[in-house]
């Protein structure tokens, strides 16, 4: 295993600056009797939420409050065995991994298939269908992998399904890429459906890899600032498999994060040097350039975070300080105007974007920035474990969510009628919670890890599917959730 970096991923980011703890064993978890009582601890007494004078109210939700189940850890404590009471809310769960899982993706076209990448320096393919039901009175089984992806040789970091859900790109801390494929989607929980058909290595280190929102294309950013543009051409010759599109050496530091933007005809790209880079994806050029010498622009200690909006108009940027800029892209007719070139220079692309805002509102840094697909509203998750929610018609706080007691590593908005009003959020402190944006009422709790939560997925049962710092992945449903016992909000509705 090596280390993260703080220029890895969020959640490995996360675990980085909080220490990682690899000495769960999720075998050493034994039943807890039903007369075994569980208990809260006094500061997670039952705390009125009273709502800011200010706020206008909405209509509210109503969610039935579901049960909690609780098990039993065994541990080493001060020399002498000690037994932890931990609740307990997932379904199911995923062990295969041992050390921390720093990145998980879920396959967008076939339903039930996770991939995680973890600290023991593998990638695992496996399923959330449950086989069988646990018999009564024992020990629930692990889920069992489909397929074991060596060759990394050491932290994998990044894991991303292509939009076609063929492809599965794994990203290591070494710069090694492996694409694996799916031969057979009928059979997506068969080991022989897949296999590893491509493998480079370009680069020294990867922070960050994103996939294409309709092609089978992948962009990642390195540690020496370089930025990584791939095809995957299907019907190429085996070996070949892999195509370099793009290779862009704008940034002056460590590439920190990356997306796509306007269906994935600009490619966006942040460092730890307060540099923003938008594409082409298709000719290179350098369409938006901001930099630390723009005393508007620089952030303190680097951009961590990126995110641009559904239409495809706005990227907003976050860094170390807590600060977020708001930045309008060209529209397609004037985005080659002056200066906008391939390979770019130190004042491509500026004459037609412009900072439209720089947000304040957070103390600490930016892990992670979501705009909403439904309503005007971008979700900011912070180390200061905050949650701030921004009206992106005027830019002005809607709301601050706190709950939250360790940073907030991710936040993911819902879909559909019922869930675009629901945003779930996952943090260092051990849980996973999702609010209703309306009034910043934390409407779920899930609970199960013994360490932090570096990231999550929701597949298309609206199940969330974690990578704990703990080794272990675990599945929660809302009939599972923990009734909430903290959470407030203030701000406009």
């Amino acid at each position: 295993m090596v280390s993260p970096h703080p220029h890895t991923p969020a959640g490995a980011r996360a675990a980085y600056n909080s220490g990682s703890n690899s000495d769960f064993d999720p075998s050493e978890s034994a039943d807890q009797g039903d007369d075994q009582p569980s208990y809260i601890a006094n500061n997670e007494a039952l705390e009125e939420i009273v709502p800011d004078d200010e706020d206008q109210p909405m209509d509210d939700l109503s969610d039935d409050e579901a049960e909690a189940s609780s098990t039993a850890y065994r541990g080493q404590g001060a020399g002498e065995s000690i037994e932890i009471d931990l609740i307990n809310d997932s379904t199911l769960h995923f062990d295969a991994h041992t050390d921390s899982i720093y990145s998980i993706a879920a396959n967008p076209r076939l339903a039930g298939i996770i991939a995680t990448g973890g600290g023991d320096d593998v990638a695992f393919i496996w399923s959330t269908d449950a086989s069988d039901e646990t018999p009564s009175g024992r020990e629930r089984s692990s889920q069992t992998p489909i397929f074991k992806l060596e060759g990394h040789e050491e932290s994998v970091t990044s894991v991303a399904f292509t939009a076609s859900g063929e492809f599965l790109v794994s990203g290591s801390m070494n710069g090694k890429i492996i694409v694996t494929r799916c031969l057979d989607a009928t059979k997506p929980k068969e080991p022989n459906s897949w296999k590893k058909i491509a493998e480079v290595q370009e680069t020294e280190e990867i922070g960050w890899m994103t996939t294409h929102p309709t092609e089978n294309i992948f962009a990642l950013g390195a540690a020496d600032g370089s930025v990584w543009v791939y095809t995957i051409d299907k019907d190429a010759p085996a070996g070949s498999e892999l195509v370099i599109k793009q290779v862009f050496y704008n940034h002056t530091g460590s590439s920190t994060g990356g997306t796509f933007a306007r269906n994935g005809e600009l490619l966006a790209t942040v460092s730890e040097t307060s540099e923003l880079f938008v594409h082409s994806v298709e000719s290179g050029e350098v369409v938006v350039r901001f930099g630390p010498e723009d005393a508007r622009f620089n952030v303190e200690g680097g951009l961590y975070a990126v995110a641009a909006n559904p239409a495809g108009t706005v990227v907003v940027v976050g860094g170390a300080t807590g600060e977020c800029k708001v930045v309008a892209l060209p529209t397609a007719g004037t985005q080659r105007g002056a200066g906008a070139r391939r390979g770019g220079s130190a004042t491509a692309g500026t004459q037609n974007a412009q900072i439209l805002a720089t947000l304040s509102t957070q103390s600490e840094s930016i892990e992670t920035l979501a705009f909403s697909l439904s309503v005007p509203l971008l979700a900011a998750g912070s180390v200061d474990k905050t949650i701030v929610l921004y009206d992106t018609q005027r830019w002005t706080v809607r709301k601050t969510i706190q709950g939250h007691e360790d940073s907030v590593v991710k936040v993911q908005w819902g879909d559909g009628a019922q869930g675009q009003w629901m945003l779930t959020s996952c943090s260092m402190d051990r849980t996973v919670r999702r609010w209703d944006c309306r009034t910043g009422e934390e409407k779920f709790k899930w609970q199960g890890h013994v360490d932090g939560v570096l990231g999550f997925v929701v597949d298309s049962r609206g199940r969330v599917i974690t990578a704990g710092d703990d080794n272990v992945a675990l599945v929660f449903e809302e009939r599972t959730a923990t009734a909430p016992v903290v959470g407030s909000a203030s701000g406009q509705p």
